[in-house]
């Protein structure tokens, strides 16, 4: 699906980078569903890794509550579909 990119080696403990591995999974699952034609957007993947490990190195490690700050940090608004 995705692929998501720590900042540097070492930033991030193994058990960390598989949370953000799988928040960055769910963000990208969202992104894709709502917005197909950014599937192979490396830029918006680079972005959404970035924003991933700066909310982790923040503190927050739960992999909901990055989905959601990620989405939200983005200002990502899903395309409504009727």
């Amino acid at each position: 699906m995705g692929s998501f990119r720590p900042p540097l080696r070492g930033s991030f403990q193994s058990e960390e980078i598989a949370i953000l591995q799988q928040a960055f999974e769910a963000v990208w699952a969202d992104v894709v569903t709502h917005r197909p034609s950014q599937a192979d957007n490396a830029e918006l993947k680079a972005l959404v890794s970035e924003k991933l490990c700066a909310i982790a190195a923040a503190g927050v490690m739960d992999a909901e509550q990055l989905r959601s700050m990620t989405l939200a940090s983005l200002d990502y608004h899903p395309i409504a579909t009727e």
